[in-house]
Protein backbone atom coordinates (compact mmCIF):
# COMPACT_ATOMS: atom_id res chain seq x y z
CA UNK A 1 0.00 0.00 0.00
CA UNK A 2 1.12 3.77 -0.44
CA UNK A 3 -0.61 7.20 -0.55
CA UNK A 4 0.20 9.80 -2.88
CA UNK A 5 0.64 12.66 -0.13
CA UNK A 6 0.29 15.84 -3.19
CA UNK A 7 0.76 16.52 -6.68
CA UNK A 8 1.07 19.72 -9.00
CA UNK A 9 -0.43 20.19 -12.61
CA UNK A 10 2.26 22.30 -14.50
CA UNK A 11 3.31 22.25 -18.25
CA UNK A 12 7.25 22.58 -17.77
CA UNK A 13 9.89 22.50 -20.51
CA UNK A 14 13.30 20.50 -21.02
CA UNK A 15 14.45 23.46 -18.48
CA UNK A 16 11.87 22.67 -15.58
CA UNK A 17 10.52 26.04 -16.74
CA UNK A 18 6.74 26.64 -16.28
CA UNK A 19 5.15 27.48 -20.01
CA UNK A 20 2.57 30.50 -20.37
CA UNK A 21 -0.37 29.77 -21.15
CA UNK A 22 0.29 32.18 -24.50
CA UNK A 23 2.08 28.97 -25.56
CA UNK A 24 0.07 26.21 -24.27
CA UNK A 25 -3.28 25.52 -22.81
CA UNK A 26 -3.66 23.20 -19.79
CA UNK A 27 -7.24 23.08 -20.50
CA UNK A 28 -7.22 19.95 -17.77
CA UNK A 29 -5.66 16.69 -16.66
CA UNK A 30 -7.51 14.44 -14.85
CA UNK A 31 -6.04 11.21 -12.98
CA UNK A 32 -7.65 7.87 -12.29
CA UNK A 33 -7.26 3.99 -11.58
CA UNK A 34 -9.36 0.97 -12.87
CA UNK A 35 -10.94 0.16 -9.19
CA UNK A 36 -12.09 3.73 -8.33
CA UNK A 37 -15.87 4.25 -8.70
CA UNK A 38 -17.59 7.46 -7.52
CA UNK A 39 -20.24 6.90 -5.18
CA UNK A 40 -21.28 10.51 -5.02
CA UNK A 41 -21.99 11.12 -8.65
CA UNK A 42 -22.64 7.72 -10.61
CA UNK A 43 -23.10 9.36 -13.70
CA UNK A 44 -20.46 11.72 -13.19
CA UNK A 45 -17.06 11.96 -14.29
CA UNK A 46 -14.76 8.54 -13.22
CA UNK A 47 -11.98 10.55 -11.54
CA UNK A 48 -9.57 11.07 -8.53
CA UNK A 49 -7.84 14.51 -9.03
CA UNK A 50 -8.27 16.77 -12.26
CA UNK A 51 -7.11 20.20 -12.45
CA UNK A 52 -6.55 22.80 -15.16
CA UNK A 53 -5.18 25.93 -16.78
CA UNK A 54 -6.67 27.96 -12.96
CA UNK A 55 -4.39 25.66 -10.96
CA UNK A 56 -0.62 26.80 -12.17
CA UNK A 57 1.76 27.55 -8.92
CA UNK A 58 -0.93 25.85 -6.68
CA UNK A 59 0.49 22.70 -5.89
CA UNK A 60 -2.17 20.14 -3.68
CA UNK A 61 -0.50 19.09 -0.70
CA UNK A 62 -2.65 16.83 1.66
CA UNK A 63 -1.84 17.99 6.00
CA UNK A 64 0.98 15.35 7.44
CA UNK A 65 -0.49 11.93 7.75
CA UNK A 66 -3.17 12.23 5.22
CA UNK A 67 -3.39 10.94 1.44
CA UNK A 68 -5.48 9.10 -1.21
CA UNK A 69 -4.69 5.83 -0.05
CA UNK A 70 -4.02 2.84 -2.46
CA UNK A 71 -4.01 -0.24 -1.04
CA UNK A 72 -4.11 -2.59 -4.13
CA UNK A 73 -0.48 -2.00 -5.85
CA UNK A 74 -1.94 -3.80 -8.95
CA UNK A 75 -4.14 -1.39 -10.14
CA UNK A 76 -3.94 0.40 -13.38
CA UNK A 77 -3.58 4.15 -13.26
CA UNK A 78 -4.78 6.39 -16.29
CA UNK A 79 -4.57 10.12 -17.23
CA UNK A 80 -6.81 11.97 -19.47
CA UNK A 81 -4.75 15.62 -20.65
CA UNK A 82 -5.92 18.29 -23.15
CA UNK A 83 -3.20 20.78 -23.57
CA UNK A 84 -4.13 23.15 -26.44
CA UNK A 85 -1.04 24.90 -28.16
CA UNK A 86 -2.25 28.57 -27.94
CA UNK A 87 0.79 30.05 -30.41
CA UNK A 88 0.81 30.33 -34.21
CA UNK A 89 -3.47 30.61 -34.58
CA UNK A 90 -4.90 31.85 -37.39
CA UNK A 91 -6.89 35.10 -36.81
CA UNK A 92 -6.24 37.89 -34.48
CA UNK A 93 -4.17 36.64 -31.53
CA UNK A 94 -6.60 36.60 -28.51
CA UNK A 95 -9.62 35.83 -30.23
CA UNK A 96 -8.31 33.06 -31.85
CA UNK A 97 -6.64 31.75 -28.65
CA UNK A 98 -10.07 32.05 -26.68
CA UNK A 99 -11.64 30.35 -29.37
CA UNK A 100 -9.54 27.71 -29.45
CA UNK A 101 -9.30 26.93 -25.42
CA UNK A 102 -13.25 27.27 -25.99
CA UNK A 103 -13.23 24.49 -28.61
CA UNK A 104 -15.46 26.83 -30.99
CA UNK A 105 -16.28 25.05 -33.98
CA UNK A 106 -14.53 25.96 -37.49
CA UNK A 107 -14.67 24.73 -40.82
CA UNK A 108 -12.33 21.46 -41.44
CA UNK A 109 -12.02 20.92 -37.98
CA UNK A 110 -13.94 17.23 -37.96
CA UNK A 111 -17.27 18.79 -36.17
CA UNK A 112 -20.79 20.60 -36.64
CA UNK A 113 -21.83 24.42 -35.62
CA UNK A 114 -23.55 22.67 -33.34
CA UNK A 115 -21.06 21.11 -31.89
CA UNK A 116 -19.53 24.23 -30.75
CA UNK A 117 -18.22 24.39 -27.21
CA UNK A 118 -18.27 20.38 -27.10
CA UNK A 119 -14.83 18.08 -26.40
CA UNK A 120 -16.16 17.36 -30.43
CA UNK A 121 -14.68 20.79 -31.62
CA UNK A 122 -11.67 19.92 -29.15
CA UNK A 123 -10.29 16.91 -31.27
CA UNK A 124 -6.43 15.82 -32.29
CA UNK A 125 -6.32 18.79 -35.23
CA UNK A 126 -3.75 21.46 -36.29
CA UNK A 127 -6.50 22.88 -38.03
CA UNK A 128 -6.25 26.25 -36.27
CA UNK A 129 -2.92 27.08 -37.26
CA UNK A 130 -1.52 29.00 -39.81
CA UNK A 131 -0.36 27.58 -42.99
CA UNK A 132 2.93 28.87 -42.86
CA UNK A 133 3.69 27.63 -39.53
CA UNK A 134 5.32 24.14 -40.88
Amino acid sequence: PYAITGFIGEIIDENETSIPLSEVYDHHWILKHSGFKNVLCLDGPQYIFGIGAESRNTPVHFPQGYGYRVSDTQLQWGANIHLLRTQYLDGEKYQATKECNECYYALGKGCRPEDNGTFTCCGDSDNLMKDDYF
